[in-house]
């Protein structure tokens, strides 16, 4: 059986191995490639090779955090790269907070798989 390309290249960002083991599931689930990271360091190195579409960043990193990576990731990128924070932050000024760094969205832990697919529906650019 031929296999669809993927819908496009998501990297994962998460210090807990729990999450990116979720997340990498259920974004493979809805047909698009995935690539790890745990900390800020790693990350900017995954995504230099692996040149993701979207980042989905925790923003409780250690070292360096979310906000900061995601500044980091857009110098090593440029523009074009979807930010996507996705956090036990989930108070209205976090939302705002991670909104006004340029952030597409800001997606709360422990995350729905069917928000999960909408949202990259909506922010991935078709290949």
């Amino acid at each position: 059986m031929q296999q669809s390309p993927p819908k496009g290249r998501v990297l994962v960002v998460d210090d807990s191995r729990d999450t990116v083991d979720l997340l990498v599931h259920g974004i493979q689930m809805l047909g698009y490639s995935c690539a790890t990271a745990v900390d800020a360091h790693e990350a900017l190195r995954v995504a230099r090779e692996f040149k993701p579409h979207v980042a989905l960043l925790d923003i409780g990193l250690p070292e360096i955090n979310g906000y900061d990576l995601a500044a980091k990731l857009r110098e090593a990128l440029g523009e074009s790269l979807v930010l996507v924070a996705v956090t036990g932050y989930v108070r209205d000024s976090d939302r705002e907070r991670a909104l006004a760094a340029g952030f597409a969205a800001h997606v709360a832990k422990p995350f729905d798989l069917d928000d999960l697919r909408g949202l990259l529906a909506e922010i991935v650019p078709p290949m």
